[in-house]
């Protein structure tokens, strides 16, 4: 007699099914083995050890430092951003119990222009942050090309 598992159409006979703990464990161990062999993503952690590495991070933040002030505009605009974003509902439900509610059509007037300066607002620091970072992006990483060009040019 036969019976298939839940997991696929292979038939697995009935006494295997309900077989010793000591092969339970074994079939066990060699599944964990097969899953271990698929994921060597684990193994590679653990041969370049840390993940985060302070050293490498102060080395990296060295390269940012030529464009401090366009990384710290970057910043400025992200905050302002979030902030329009964040404000937006806040603005909306201003509207609806100020304006719609009370039935003051100049206040919804006022909430609604406030509504689209903030997107406005939130639009452009957002679109002049992705531009700033990716220039700094891409100036960060051309230095370090350009270092390790000249340190592979002295090596040789």
């Amino acid at each position: 007699m036969t019976q298939t598992n839940g997991y696929s159409s292979h038939k697995i006979p009935l006494r295997e099914t309900f077989g010793s703990q000591a092969s339970q464990a074994d079939d066990r161990l060699r599944r964990e083995a097969r899953i271990q062999a698929l994921m060597p993503d684990q193994q590679d952690d653990e041969m370049l050890g840390k993940i985060y590495d302070s050293r490498l991070i102060k080395r990296l933040a060295a390269f940012l430092l030529p464009y401090k002030l366009q990384t710290l505009i970057a910043v400025v605009f992200m905050i302002v951003s979030s902030l329009m974003a964040v404000a937006a509902p806040w603005i909306i439900g201003q509207a609806i119990d100020q304006g719609i509610t009370a039935g003051n059509p100049q206040l919804l007037r006022q909430w609604t222009l406030i509504f689209l300066a903030a997107a406005l607002i939130e639009w452009v620091t957002n679109r002049y942050r992705i531009s700033l970072m990716a220039f700094v992006g891409t100036q960060v990483v051309a230095d370090v090309r350009s270092q390790l060009f000249r340190l592979s040019l002295i090596h040789i």
